[in-house]
């Protein structure tokens, strides 16, 4: 389809693939959507994609449809790494540079398809911590975080990714090759005086700035997690624009690109900062039975500051009971520091000794950080009794730390173990990002449940209770031809309910092909106006994975996966 820019590339020495079986394995990703590529690039350095870059730019008037969608693990639920035209997988740009330390932690330079595990381990050999990494932090890669601006269970107390980026270098389209990072207004000068795609995107965004500065902080939604539109409203670091021209504070762009999906530009490199370790408590487990105390309960957790509190369903414990095999596969290496009959033997003795063989309809997982063991200490110890008084009973502090593991691997599974439920279907993404205030947590979920149950649909729920953030999976037979349109209606009937609940539909697993043509229930017509220009001054030839974010362009019944 695309000869001549296969001809160019090949001159280039760019590494790329129009191999159908190859370009089989990029139509899907861990969305519920299948699209099908014409290409796969797959460059290794900032400097070949900038040649890719410029190749796709020169021929946007011969092809009018050429585009570019970066993809690392294809972790994504939201359909974000899927395109019909060209695909650019960055698993070979993996460079880590050297840890910088510093008084509060240290900075630390990599690749964008570096996967967060491997950094994980880097980090804890030097007691460093980057908190705001994902339920799926063993899967993905950096770039998808920043990509999605990524944000799990801790973001509770630490926010999302884009706290956490100290730059990002970024290939324009017009090939032109950026760091970003926050600056000062005298900096601010010299970017807006700049002739390229870099000065055209900072004079678009200050001039938002000053005129229209109640509106753009208007724009932020008001729930406790939010990776719908472009987050502008956290672009000026300032009390105000007058007390930023004379000085005070700096405008950071790192918080358009953070969440972006790859629309306005391509990371190539990316600095982030962490923090030092900090010590960390037991963990406290808190049963819930009655739908109707969750939200009560989570209300009371949160006067304690926790720095997380995640949660599994029913459903998802019962799975783990039902299948310890399952769990067998993270103790193949014997690199875990219990074996597997070890785990099976806690999951079943704590839910006998602790539980008297009674499945919660939620398990409450509860954490809180500190400067020291005392202070985590005390902190876990005053809430548990606080619970215990609100006739919570069954609250317990596990103290051992494979027995926590238990707990965390069954969180960290409810998705997979969902697909063993009914094995013909597959767990559907497309419900899984409500974010609701904790006050309407017991009625929304009561809400949902009798939803699902009026669909005859089978499903699991996990999910960032401290947030009121609620991934749901139910499950669906994608080889039936209904499925399409149940889907979209479902959908449509979910985040009506969320928007009525205070909530919403984007915590943190970003638009895509999903959300996009429905961000009209989180913003308004002018707000994503704002966003389509902001998209097409950083993309006027909408090169940058179109139909995301801005200007849907895939139909979401038609772009359902047929297969499961």
């Amino acid at each position: 389809m695309y000869k001549k820019v296969e001809r160019t590339l090949r001159d280039l020495g760019i590494s790329f693939s129009t191999d159908v079986n190859t370009l089989k394995k990029y139509a899907t990703d861990e969305s519920i959507f299948s699209v099908m590529p014409h290409m796969l690039v797959t460059p290794y350095n900032t400097e070949e994609v900038q040649k890719i870059v410029r190749t796709v730019a020169l021929y946007t008037k011969e092809y009018p449809n050429i585009s570019l969608t970066v993809r690392a693990a294809g972790t994504g639920l939201s359909g974000g790494s899927l395109n019909d035209s060209i695909i650019l997988d960055i698993t070979n740009m993996t460079r880590v540079g050297e840890i910088e330390k510093n008084e509060n932690g240290a900075t630390l330079r990599v690749a964008p398809g570096v996967y967060f595990k491997d950094i994980q381990a880097l980090l804890e050999t030097e007691q460093l911590y980057f908190p705001p990494y994902p339920s799926s932090w063993r899967l993905c890669t950096i770039g998808g975080m920043v990509a999605n601006n990524a944000a799990g269970p801790n973001s509770l107390k630490y926010g999302h990714t884009s706290e956490f980026i100290k730059s990002l270098e970024v290939v324009m389209y017009d090939g032109v090759v950026h760091t970003f990072e926050k600056i000062n207004h005298e900096q601010l000068q010299q970017e807006l005086s700049r002739n390229d795609s870099v000065g055209e995107l900072y004079t678009y965004v200050w001039n938002l700035l000053q005129n229209k500065t109640k509106e753009v902080a208007d724009m932020k939604p008001h729930s406790s997690k939010n990776s719908a539109g472009y987050e502008l409203w956290d672009v000026l670091q300032a009390d105000s624009v007058e007390d930023f021209k004379k000085g005070n504070g700096y405008v950071n762009m790192i918080h358009v690109f953070c969440g972006s999906q790859g629309t306005i530009g391509i990371v190539t490199n990316i600095v982030i900062r962490v923090i030092n370790m900090p010590e960390k408590s037991d963990l406290l487990i808190v049963p819930i039975y009655e739908v109707n105390s969750m939200g009560s309960t989570i209300q009371t957790l949160l006067e304690h500051n926790p720095y997380n509190i995640e949660l599994y369903d029913d459903i998802t414990y019962k799975l783990a009971l039902k299948n310890p095999s399952f769990f067998k596969q993270f103790f193949a290496d014997g690199k875990e520091n219990m074996t597997w009959i070890g785990f099976v033997m806690r999951m079943y003795g704590f839910f006998v000794t602790q539980f008297h063989g009674s499945v919660p309809k939620f398990t409450i997982m509860v954490k809180f950080d500190g400067d020291t063991k005392e202070e985590t200490r005390k902190q876990i110890k005053e809430t548990y009794e606080h619970l215990i008084a609100r006739g919570i009973t069954k609250t317990r502090i596990v103290k051992d730390d494979n027995q926590e593991d238990v707990f965390w691997r069954i969180r960290g599974s409810s998705y997979t173990l969902a697909k063993l439920t009914k094995q013909a279907n597959r767990p559907a993404a497309f419900l899984e990002d409500i974010v609701v205030p904790p006050e309407e947590i017991s009625e929304f979920i009561m809400s949902v449940q009798e939803i699902l149950a009026q669909h005859h649909l089978q499903y699991a729920v996990h999910g960032h209770g401290g947030n009121g953030h609620f991934h749901f999976y139910p499950l669906f037979d994608f080889t039936d031809s209904k499925t399409p349109e149940r889907i979209f209606s479902i959908a449509r009937e979910f985040y009506t309910l969320a928007v009525k609940h205070k909530g919403n539909i984007c915590g943190e697993h970003n638009d895509g092909i999903m959300r996009t043509p429905f961000l009209r229930t989180v913003f308004t017509d002018s707000q994503l106006e704002i966003f389509k220009k902001l998209e097409h001054t950083a993309d006027p030839d909408d090169i940058f994975n179109p139909g995301k974010k801005v200007n849907p362009k895939f139909d979401i019944k038609g772009s359902i996966r047929t297969i499961n």
